[in-house]
């Protein structure tokens, strides 16, 4: 994947030499992850057989879309497609098309800006940590 953001994000437009985070290239734009997942919902909860899904991709949400400056909305996943019914796949289909229509009212996960950090690149004593990603040692 890295390779793919090399090629399509262009190093000193959309990152780089200053932009990131909060200054990054796409400020202003929001991205979400959809995707699917061969294993069931309940696998992929904290206290599932492979763990939560956010942590699995904290590096795009953070590393990819915060990074370079995009408010990152929550994830579309379909969870097991291949066991659908198609009266399932129609109900999934109607989700995601309604998630696609309302994207401008929709939350954006909560992330950590620059100053919240200090010299040491680490987050202040008095910033909580409140992304997936986060947490004191």
């Amino acid at each position: 994947m890295k390779g793919w953001v090399d090629r399509a994000f262009v190093s000193s437009v959309i990152y780089g030499a200053g932009k990131r985070y909060e200054k990054g290239g796409l400020k202003g734009k929001k991205a979400m992850v959809v995707t699917s997942c061969g294993g069931y919902e309940s696998m992929f909860k904290a206290d599932g057989l492979l763990g939560d899904l956010n942590v699995a991709l904290w590096h795009i949400h953070n590393g990819i879309f915060h990074y370079t400056g995009c408010e990152v909305l929550p994830p579309y996943v379909a969870y097991s497609p291949t066991y659908y019914s198609q009266e399932q796949c129609v109900q999934y289909l109607d989700y995601y098309s309604d998630r696609l229509k309302s994207l401008e009212s929709e939350k954006p996960l909560d992330f950590h800006y620059t100053h919240e950090f200090d010299e040491n690149f680490k987050l202040k004593k008095e910033i909580e940590p409140r992304s997936t990603g986060h947490r004191r040692d």
